[in-house]
């Protein structure tokens, strides 16, 4: 990594913080309330040993030599003997939908996260409501993207645009919510094995520079190679991922060349991948014990198989390594909460990842502390200098020569606010239990239609409407079930432009509606089904992530359906399911008998 990357401001934040603050002799006594003592200090870039940091309230006051800094009477004295003093760590990029995400990061030393695309109730109001006893975030709020887009999935309405004339108001209303960067969706789904209709380069463009008129980072998600260069053609600041498919010598050098800076989310993308990295990492005793039950189960978690993706699943730690001799500035991000992710846990999978693709341990470190920093503009963030922030987090070990040393946490500061671990392990282990305990209660039958009870009235027409669809749907309790009664569903489907249109029943489950339920210990969903010969959709909607989907095939006659949900996305906080048409057209079937086993 060029050591110009880190700019001239950081350099000599660097240079003072490297000599130790600054103090070459015993310096006068400072205020403090809090000192580390003989601790080997990472500021951010460089590493140094036996040191003493002092902190008053929630700012650094005093850094430097044992023998040169003096601990004020009554401050908290923690010796640092044999452990490593590092800066809050920064994931720069997660998606902030609700406390608990914030909650969850911070037990694993990720001080901020920077929002890569989530609602204004979420990222933004969370930021402006802002406690030390979570991690900060840095909030994107809506995306760009358009309609039936990446981005659009998820069940609620987003504001899309269509083209270079919708830019400028787009981004005046994200900036006017409180958006510290722009999001922009470049994903045409080919690499997945799906088209998606995407923002074209000239509306990009325009996106581009809206937002460098109002002083905002432009980042682009990118899915292929493809997409790369639209981004690189648009302007834009940043990648917020790299892709499951080879990058030419002349698109590491463009983006070298327009000083963009790269996420490369190295975990998520092995986990589209079916490496399971989730998995791995809950096996350390050392993460595991700071999960709470959504985490651990997001972890073990997995994206739903993708048989039409065309991914090349080694492309992305080559391309890092590409990226990292050219001098691209390369910052850590998760892309937390996805399948096989977690808020907080998974930055350190990430840096274990970045390691393996070239960075030292100290520029993986780098990536997660004073280079985020650096590229957003946050600059009491991500170093341990006199006048910066008190984010830090006490590890045992080294981390700047054995990376994965940074899971031995010992102690987290966030603004100068202690957060005990132990305390967060005992808490967690008791969650834990307590959601295996609820888990099992969801199993069994889920409705027959004989009767007009609690359970048939879960059920409801649903239709993309939601999303700005045009697609009807509407329902009805009909004799000639299996059992008595049957639901029939019927309406139309429309998906025009070649966007995905969609048309059914859903099921809320959670009391009151739209609780999110866990279904973890749910493995099968069965029911009885016939139609219109053709093929249905069930969708498992979560509340953050994409709607997972499985096909069954549908006849004239009865025939019971077995739905194997262990090969869907995680199911820990499941919102609805749903049974739909997506052929254009007219369309009716016929439901009866759901359980869940």
């Amino acid at each position: 990594m060029r050591t110009g990357a880190l700019g001239a401001a950081s350099l000599a934040l660097a240079s003072a913080c490297h000599g130790g603050g600054g103090a070459t002799a015993r310096s006068a006594t400072v205020a403090a309330d809090l000192a580390f003592r003989d601790v080997r200090v990472f500021d951010g870039m460089h590493a140094s040993e036996h040191r003493t940091v002092l902190v008053e309230k929630d700012r650094i006051v005093a850094i430097g030599a044992v023998d040169a800094i003096v601990v004020p009477p009554g401050a908290e004295v923690i010796d640092g003997a044999g452990q490593t003093l590092l800066p809050g760590l920064i994931d720069a990029h997660a998606h902030v939908n609700e406390l608990a995400d914030l909650r969850a990061a911070l037990d694993f030393g990720v001080t901020t996260e920077i929002d890569m695309y989530s609602s204004p109730e979420g990222s933004i109001a969370l930021s402006k409501a802002d406690a030390p006893d979570r991690a900060r975030v840095v909030p994107a709020g809506y995306g760009a993207t358009v309609t039936g887009g990446h981005g659009t999935e998820y069940g609620v309405p987003v504001p899309t645009l269509e083209k270079p004339a919708d830019a400028d108001a787009f981004v005046a209303a994200r900036v006017a919510e409180g958006s510290h960067h722009l999001k922009i969706i470049l994903e045409t789904g080919k690499e997945l094995g799906f088209k998606l209709p995407s923002i074209d380069r000239a509306t990009a463009t325009a996106l581009v520079t809206a937002a460098h008129a109002r002083k905002l980072l432009a980042v682009a998600h990118v899915g292929a190679a493809a997409d790369v260069a639209e981004a690189i053609a648009a302007g834009v600041d940043g990648l917020a991922h790299l892709v499951p498919e080879p990058l030419d010598a002349a698109t590491i050098d463009a983006i070298a060349a327009h000083h963009m800076f790269v996420i490369p989310t190295l975990t998520v993308l092995a986990s589209i991948c079916s490496a399971k990295p989730g998995t791995l990492l809950a096996q350390d005793s050392r993460i595991a014990a700071l999960l709470g039950p959504d985490a651990a189960r997001g972890l073990a978690a997995s994206f739903p198989p993708l048989p039409d993706a065309h991914l090349t699943c080694d492309a992305p730690a080559a391309q890092v390594k590409a990226l990292h001799a050219a001098g691209v500035r390369l910052l850590a991000g998760t892309d937390a909460p996805n399948p096989g992710t977690a808020h907080g846990a998974s930055l350190h999978d990430e840096l274990a990842r970045l390691v393996d693709a070239g960075l030292s341990p100290s520029e993986a470190l780098a990536a997660a502390t004073s280079e985020p920093a650096a590229a957003f503009a946050l600059p009491d963030l991500g170093v341990i200098r006199v006048g910066a922030i008190a984010d830090l987090i006490l590890v045992d070990g080294d981390p700047t020569h054995v990376i994965a040393q940074s899971r031995a946490l010992r102690g987290v500061w966030r603004g100068g606010v202690f957060l005990s671990l132990d305390a967060r392990r005992t808490a967690q282990a008791a969650a834990r239990d307590a959601a295996a305990a609820a888990s099992a209660s969801h199993i069994g039958p889920l409705a027959d239609f004989d009767r007009d009870d609690a359970a048939t009235s879960r059920f409801g027409a649903a239709s993309d409407k939601l999303q700005g669809g045009t697609s009807t749907s509407k329902i009805d309790l009909v004799p000639g079930g299996q059992t008595g009664r049957a639901l029939a569903v019927s309406g139309t489907v429309v998906a025009p432009h070649g966007q995905l249109g969609w048309a059914g029943v859903s099921a809320v489950l959670g009391e009151p509606e739209m609780t999110p339920v866990d279904l973890t210990e749910a493995k099968r969903l069965r029911f009885w089904v016939r139609g219109q010969q053709g093929t249905l959709t069930l969708f498992l909607v979560t509340g953050s992530r994409a709607p997972s989907a499985a096909r069954f095939p549908v006849t004239a006659q009865w025939a019971e359906v077995t739905v194997d949900l262990t090969t869907l996305g995680p199911r820990y906080a499941t919102l609805l399911l749903s049974w739909a048409a997506t052929t254009p057209g007219p369309f009716s079937f016929q439901l009866d008998r759901v359980s869940l086993e």
